[in-house]
């Protein structure tokens, strides 16, 4: 940016949707935010359905594939023996004294993460240099997500399902030095977006406001069950809620009315339902580093044993979904992401022929 732009404005402008992966530009990888930015230049995608959409349609697939699709399930260990990945042991969540289960393949494929795959699944005793400098390594930052139901259409105020970015400064670094903390600080930056106006076969009206948070804001009840975390933090979400609600409405009058039903998710909500650490929704943070770690990509230093998702290749739904191509190209041998990818592009022509 300094190298080809001079207005500190501009380049403030041009670097605004880093929330998209979590950093602020002093610290993310210039690569990362091109390829994100770039490919919204002719817009984005949303699944019809929503996101639930995505896992109906390649379930069928798993299983005309002959594999099954198991829900509840948390797994706790990757099964090793003579260093080699043979399986995976879980804990059935509905039925808390059922006891662990134990299942074996030829391959394991970790959806997990780069961290809790090599510091929480593969057993403390087999020695592992990547275990060390994962835990070494930056911490992803977190979010916070205010899921709203709307009386009416936001087509009224004149959204027409686009996402919005709020700021009230150029200085991207004091965004993240100074997070939302109650309805008397005002949050400095938000992402606004209409869910139900991108979907057609939406119910209801919704919107959705997310903004960077501090982990350590919420770490005195990460301890204690959801949903079960006593008043103050009820309260502090309930601040946190309103200070967002309000720099919305400051841009757009007329916002807070079309409310009927508001809840917050924390960083301690995303903790609970996928495990991440410190409930960082990008992962690994894609600092300039990230590029030269061994243990980020699809191949693990254990045989039988590789990674997908966002910390093979980059973040969000696509990184994670090209990390999965990158994994099964892996799997697939010499040439196997070109071959998956040619796989790819005849599908997508038969498709576009039926249309």
């Amino acid at each position: 940016m300094n190298r080809h732009f001079q207005d500190a404005q501009l380049k403030a402008l041009l670097a605004s949707q880093w929330g998209n992966y979590g950093l602020p530009p002093s610290q993310s990888c210039f690569g990362i935010h091109g390829a994100i930015v770039t490919h919204y230049f002719k817009g984005g995608w949303y699944p019809v359905g929503g996101a639930k959409a995505i896992a109906q349609a390649i379930i069928p697939v798993i299983e005309q594939g002959g594999g099954v699709v198991i829900t509840q399930r948390r797994v706790t260990e990757i099964l090793l023996e003579s260093g080699v990945a043979v399986g995976v042991k879980a804990q059935n969540t509905a039925h808390a004294k059922a006891d662990m289960e134990t299942y074996f393949a030829p391959i394991v494929v970790s959806d997990a993460g780069a961290f809790n795959t090599y510091v929480k699944l593969i057993p403390p005793n087999y020695p592992l240099a990547e275990r060390q400098k994962i835990q070494a390594f930056p911490k992803g930052n977190s979010m916070v997500t205010v899921y709203l139901g709307l009386k009416e259409s936001p087509q009224q105020l004149g959204f027409q399902g686009e996402n919005h970015w709020i700021y009230t400064t150029y200085n991207h670094d004091a965004i993240v030095q100074d997070p939302p903390i109650s309805a008397d600080n005002l949050p400095k930056f938000c992402y606004l977006s209409f869910p139900s106006l991108k979907d057609p076969l939406a119910e209801g009206h919704t919107a959705e406001i997310i903004a960077y948070v501090n982990y350590d804001l919420f770490s005195q009840w990460r301890e204690q069950s959801w949903r079960r975390r006593g008043a103050d933090y009820t309260e502090l979400k309930a601040q946190i809620t309103q200070s967002l609600i309000q720099l919305v409405e400051r841009h757009y009058p007329g916002f807070q009315d079309l409310i009927e039903y508001a809840e917050l998710s924390t960083p301690l909500t995303v903790e609970h339902f996928d495990a991440s650490d410190r409930g960082a929704i990008f992962g690994i943070p894609c600092i300039p580093e990230r590029l030269d770690q061994s243990w980020i990509g699809a191949r693990t230093p254990i045989k039988n044993l590789y990674l997908t998702g966002v910390d093979t290749l980059s973040l969000g739904i696509m990184g994670a979904m090209m990390g999965g191509v990158k994994t099964a190209g892996v799997l697939n041998g010499a040439f196997g992401f070109f071959k998956s990818m040619r796989l790819v592009y005849y599908i997508c022509k038969i498709i576009l022929c039926d249309l």
